[in-house]
C-alpha cells in the first residue's frame, strides 16, 4: 500500500556516456521507492533535460555521471552551471578507475563525489539521492544492542564499520561516560536513535540490559533489525513482537573467530550497511506516517478543516487563526524547530496563530529539555509528544 504524499520530487540524470550507470541507478531508485511504499509517480526522472523542463520550485537533485566527454560537453556544463545557480544540489559520480578532475566539470570540483565501483554501488547511490531529496532521513542513527560476554568484538566491529559508512552509532562501550547513570543514559540514547540493531547471539536473552533495550524498542515501536547468529536456537530468540522481516539470519560463511569471539567477516559489511540503510529508512518513514495519520484521523473526527502543505507538515484552518503542525520521528531538536519556524515565517494562506512540533518520544529531559524550552520561549511554537495528539486536537476544536 502506498502512502499519500502531496509533494512531487524531481531527479535529473546528466551524462554523455556510461548510460548503464544511469539505468542501474534508476532501477534501484524505483525498487527503493516501492519498498518504502512511495508512489513512483511522485518522483519525476529526467535524463539530460533541457533547462526549461526543470521545475525549480519542487525538491530536486541532479546526478552527474562523470566522463571525459561529459566534462567537455557544452550542454552538460551549461546545465550544471544553471542548476548550481538555482541551488539544486548535484551529486557527482565517478566511474571506477577514472580521475575525478578529469571527468567532472570544474564547477563541481568543490563537491564531494561517490565512486561507482560496480553495479553493487547502486543501493548506496540511490540511498544518498533519496536522502538529499528529503524522502528519507538525512540523519541515520543506530543503537547497537548486544551481550558483552559473547558479542563485544562484533559490537565494536559494527560500531566502527557503520560509523565509516556515515551512520551515527551508539555503543555503550564508547557512549557512556564514567559516573553517568547507566540505565538512564541507555534509555535516553534509545529514544534519540529510534532504531535498534540487535546482535542476537545465543545467550543475548541472558543479558538484562539487552532485555531492557529490546522491550523498550517494542513498547515505543522503534525501528528494529536483528542479526541472528547461526548458533542461536529458536527458543533463545526474541520472538514476541519481532516479525521475521526485521531479522537477518547470518550464515557460518559470514563469520569468523577472533580472540576467541565470533566476529563478522569484512566482506559482509557492505551488505550489512545496505540492510541497515533500508530498514532504517522504512522505520523512520513508518514513524512519521503513523504520527501524521493519527493527527489527520483526529482532525477528521473533529471535523476540523486542514491542508497538507508538505509530506510531513499540515495547517489546521480556523477563523481565529491557522495552526501549523509538523512531525519528527525522534526526540525534538533545534533544527526541527527551525524547520517549523521557517514554514511559519513563509506561510501566506491566512493568519497563522501557532505552530506545533509533534515528536515520537514519551519524554525527554536534562539539557535537551532546557535547550528546547529556551528555543520556544517567546515564540509561537509548541512541542508535544505523539501520545498527546487527541488532547491537542480536542484543544484546537474547543478553542474559539
Amino acid at each position: 500500500m502506498t502512502f499519500n504524499m502531496p509533494t512531487y520530487y524531481q531527479l535529473l540524470f546528466l551524462y554523455v556516456d556510461f548510460a548503464e550507470i544511469a539505468r542501474a541507478t534508476q532501477q534501484q531508485i524505483m525498487a527503493d521507492l516501492t519498498s518504502l511504499s512511495i508512489d513512483n509517480d511522485r518522483v519525476e526522472i529526467l535524463h539530460n533535460p533541457r533547462l526549461d523542463n526543470v521545475k525549480k520550485e519542487v525538491p530536486s537533485v541532479a546526478l552527474l555521471i562523470g566522463s571525459v566527454k561529459a566534462k567537455a560537453d557544452a550542454d552538460v556544463v551549461n546545465l550544471v552551471n544553471e542548476l548550481i545557480a538555482a541551488n539544486i544540489p548535484i551529486l557527482p559520480i565517478v566511474p571506477h578507475g577514472e580521475s575525478f578532475s578529469a571527468v567532472v566539470p570544474e564547477a563541481l570540483h568543490p563537491i564531494n563525489a561517490l565512486t561507482w565501483e560496480s553495479a553493487s554501488a547502486g543501493p548506496r547511490v540511490s540511498a544518498w539521492l533519496l536522502r538529499i531529496l528529503g524522502l528519507t532521513e538525512k540523519q541515520r542513527r543506530i543503537f547497537v544492542s548486544y551481550r558483552r560476554a559473547d558479542a563485544l568484538l562484533m559490537g565494536e566491529q559494527i560500531w566502527e564499520e557503520l560509523t565509516k559508512a556515515g551512520f551515527d552509532v551508539f555503543l555503550d562501550r564508547f557512549g557512556i561516560d564514567p559516573a553517568e547513570n547507566f540505565q538512564e543514559r541507555l534509555t535516553d540514547r534509545l529514544g534519540d536513535k529510534a532504531f535498534v540493531l540487535l546482535i542476537e547471539s545465543p545467550e543475548a536473552r541472558e543479558s538484562r540490559w539487552v532485555l531492557h533495550e529490546v522491550n523498550y524498542a517494542r513498547k515505543h515501536q522503534l525501528g528494529f533489525l536483528a542479526v541472528t547468529w547461526p548458533a542461536t536456537k529458536t527458543q533463545n530468540r526474541f520472538v514476541d513482537g519481532i516479525f521475521e522481516k526485521y531479522r537477518h539470519y547470518l550464515c557460518d560463511s559470514d563469520l569468523k573467530l577472533r580472540d576467541g569471539q565470533t566476529v563478522l567477516k569484512d566482506e559482509f559489511f557492505p551488505h550489512l550497511a545496505t540492510l541497515v540503510e533500508q530498514r532504517h529508512a522504512a522505520a523512520m518513514l513508518r514513524r512519521r506516517r503513523d504520527m501524521l495519520g493519527s493527527i489527520i484521523q483526529e482532525l477528521r473526527r473533529n471535523k476540523l478543516p486542514f491542508t497538507q502543505l508538505t509530506d510531513w507538515t499540515l495547517v489546521v484552518e480556523k477563523s481565529t487563526g491557522h495552526r501549523l503542525i509538523s512531525v519528527t520521528p525522534r526526540p525534538p531538536e533545534i533544527p526541527d524547530l527551525f524547520y517549523l519556524d521557517t514554514h511559519a515565517s513563509g506561510y501566506n494562506r491566512g493568519p497563522l496563530e501557532f505552530s506545533w512540533l509533534i515528536h515520537s518520544t514519551a519524554q525527554y529531559h536534562g539539557d535537551r529539555r532546557t535547550l528546547l524550552d529556551w528555543a520556544v520561549s517567546g515564540r509561537k511554537l509548541g512541542i508535544e509528544s505523539a501520545d498527546k495528539i487527541v488532547e491537542l486536537v480536542d484543544t484546537l476544536t474547543s478553542s474559539s
